[in-house]
């Protein structure tokens, strides 16, 4: 049950109490006390400046001074949230033996609901929902991000028995969460359910902005003669599909020595922003994706981008100019990446995404876990026997 001092809003505090009045008989002095309360909620109300939900985040990824692009969404998501007014707190679960993780986070968790008073849990990635839900105490929000859903591809771009095993347990979890965050509706259309909300991950736009390119390669200590080519993903990481876009750099530079492939991917968020502007072009091969981060990223910075038709690429690129879908073949990825070269102009992406900055993205994730606390305190009201009820005068 949501802490009785704080109201997730206005409206939603008052139907608490009214449920609360439901449940027992008043008096006229104690009918008086419950519309006090819902005059108290108005006050209390996040366009006070209160805080009106406490929420537990839980992740197996978050930055960390070695990588700090490490999980960097889950924290510009936890970040936004907060601004948007609540209170958020982190379990990151982190050891040196990763397979321990799991089981040592059911404990984690447990003394933290005993400890503290949270209205719900919302875990990334399916593998930490499953031990998020290992209590019934308080409600829990799951985003699933692609892997977990879909299956890991391996370096042959088949995607691993084990993984689909996972993934099968992620999809089963589901119908055992409050609900279930996905980055797209081809991962929408794995679950086949109600409580199921397509919401991408945000772009902050504070961080992901044009800088002028000649000032962004000053920085980097980049050559401002060269035609640089953006890698942005672990090359070791199959899904990603380094060698072709390896393959198509080294077949245009073959032609042309001024062009060069750079791959960053232990960057700082504001580190990663300086690349996007002072590169050409983000090359973006991959097997599949949910809805990929670097893209939106990419798309701020109005970098051109030439990539594979996977995840939501298709919907968050649209009809921008200099912005590419490709087969995955190192001929078509070099002409187009050759055409963009050729002008060597920026695009107007950052105008096609506004839909996707922090504080439009963190309303929608507020409207899921407000309509989750509903949903659960309509349930406990439908589930208390009532003596009587009396209506407002």
């Amino acid at each position: 049950m949501p802490n009785e001092g704080r109201a997730c809003k206005s409206g939603f505090f008052c139907e608490y109490y009214l449920i609360f009045a439901r449940r027992r008989t008043v008096d006229s002095n104690q009918h008086s006390s419950i519309l006090w309360l819902i005059d108290l909620a108005d006050f209390l109300s996040p366009e006070q400046g209160q805080s009106f939900m406490k929420v537990l985040i839980m992740t197996a990824i978050y930055p960390t001074p070695e990588n700090p692009a490490f999980g960097s969404f889950v924290r510009t998501q936890a970040e936004s949230l907060k601004r948007s007014g609540l209170e958020v707190e982190l379990l990151v679960m982190r050891g040196r033996i990763r397979k321990w993780l799991y089981p040592k986070a059911i404990f984690q968790l447990r003394k933290r609901l005993q400890q503290d008073s949270f209205d719900l849990v919302h875990a990334h990635f399916g593998y930490v929902g499953i031990v998020a839900r290992t209590q019934w105490k308080v409600p829990v929000v799951v985003t699933y991000h692609g892997d977990d859903l879909l299956g890991t591809v391996n370096e042959r771009g088949r995607k691993e028995r084990w993984s689909l095993l996972a993934a099968a347990a992620c999809k089963k979890l589901a119908r055992h969460v409050d609900a279930a965050i996905v980055q797209s509706q081809e991962m929408a259309k794995q679950l086949k359910r109600a409580n199921v909300f397509v919401i991408p991950h945000e772009v902050d736009y504070e961080v992901f902005k044009p800088t002028q390119r000649s000032a962004a390669r000053a920085v980097l200590g980049l050559s401002p003669d060269k035609k640089y080519l953006l890698f942005a993903a672990n090359p070791k990481i199959p899904v990603k599909r380094f060698p072709l876009a390896k393959a198509a750099a080294h077949a245009l530079a073959q032609k042309d020595p001024s062009i060069e492939l750079l791959v960053v991917y232990k960057e700082t968020q504001e580190g990663l922003a300086l690349y996007m502007s002072a590169c050409d072009v983000l090359v973006f091969p991959s097997y599949q994706e949910g809805s990929p981060n670097i893209i939106k990223q990419a798309m701020a910075c109005n970098l051109p981008i030439v990539a594979t038709d996977v995840g939501d690429v298709r919907q968050v690129i649209g009809k921008t100019r200099d912005c590419h879908i490709c087969r995955p073949n190192v001929p078509e990825f070099a002409a187009r990446i050759n055409e963009i070269l050729s002008r060597r102009t920026r695009t107007d992406g950052r105008t096609h995404i506004r839909h996707l900055n922090t504080e439009a993205v963190s309303g929608r994730i507020i409207e899921v876990y407000e309509q989750v606390l509903k949903n659960r305190e309509k349930r406990l009201a439908d589930s208390t026997p009532t003596d009587s009820y009396v209506p407002a005068e």
